[in-house]
């Protein structure tokens, strides 16, 4: 194991807080729009009750025409109307064609990188070098954009320690892609993801110190086939983390009553 990876050189635990936010991966897929973006970032405005901080672009914004211009000004608009505009990239796929300083320099606070275990696939490359890779991306973002919050994925753990501001420590709460339209299907499929989300969180617990947790979404629309105890089972593991709480559902399409039910108590 090299020097750098020693007790004594990974330096001090990451002392920004954990963050609020919607993600629109949950709600949309990769199928997402500028438009419905800003539904959800004026919805959030107009609902101050609920105190999110970041609007979190996921996946599925490298295909909107004109990306540059148009990822400045959403980013312009999320910040105009009072939240910090974050985006998902990630940085070892081949066909990405932008850089995080690139996404930065457009507007944007918060940076989710996903696939990292991908620099492990790089070819002729050792797994001392991938790992470290990692770890130099993680430092230069700190020490070049120490107002960016960044939250690692899919990342091996000795890499990013006291790195990184947060670490996902399990799998995506649902996958909107395999969304059904039969509903015993949704509930056989949200419930099993959901089984491992909890048991993920309960195993990652001892990871806070070195980061702060990100134990993915909260989400409670009707159509997932999950029972209100369910619900709430979920909601007390997200609390349980004391990390990072991020909503991902359709907020314009979510009823008062389930508003009321699971999603404020996740911030008192």
């Amino acid at each position: 194991m090299e020097d750098n990876y020693l007790p004594d050189k990974l330096g001090i635990r990451t002392s920004r807080k954990p963050v609020t936010g919607w993600c629109s991966w949950y709600a949309f897929g990769p199928f997402i729009t500028p438009e419905k973006i800003l539904a959800q970032t004026v919805w959030f405005f107009e609902h101050k009750e609920i105190p999110i901080e970041y609007i979190l672009i996921d996946g599925g914004w490298q295909k909107w025409k004109d990306t540059k211009t148009t990822l400045t000004k959403v980013a312009g608009e999320i910040s105009r109307l009072g939240f910090k505009p974050g985006i998902w990239l990630a940085p070892f796929n081949k066909k990405n064609k932008f850089k995080m300083g690139d996404l930065i320099k457009l507007g944007f606070e918060l940076i989710k990188l996903d696939f990292l275990y991908r620099a492990y696939l790089i070819p002729k490359i050792t797994s001392q070098e991938a790992g470290d890779l990692i770890r130099e991306m993680f430092l230069e973002v700190k020490e070049k954009y120490p107002f960016v919050y960044t939250i690692a994925c899919g990342c091996p753990l000795l890499p990013a320690i006291n790195a990184v501001d947060s670490m996902r420590i399990g799998p995506n709460t649902i996958d909107p892609i395999l969304t059904s339209k039969i509903p015993i299907l949704n509930s056989l499929i949200n419930s099993y993801k959901l089984h491992l989300v909890k048991n993920n969180i309960k195993r990652r617990l001892w990871t806070r110190r070195f980061w702060n947790l990100d134990p993915d979404v909260f989400v409670c629309r009707k159509s997932l086939g999950l029972n209100d105890k369910q619900l709430l089972s979920l909601q007390k593991h997200i609390r349980l983390a004391s990390g990072n709480v991020f909503l991902g559902d359709d907020m314009t399409k979510l009823g008062k009553d389930r508003i009321k039910k699971f999603v404020l108590p996740l911030f008192n």
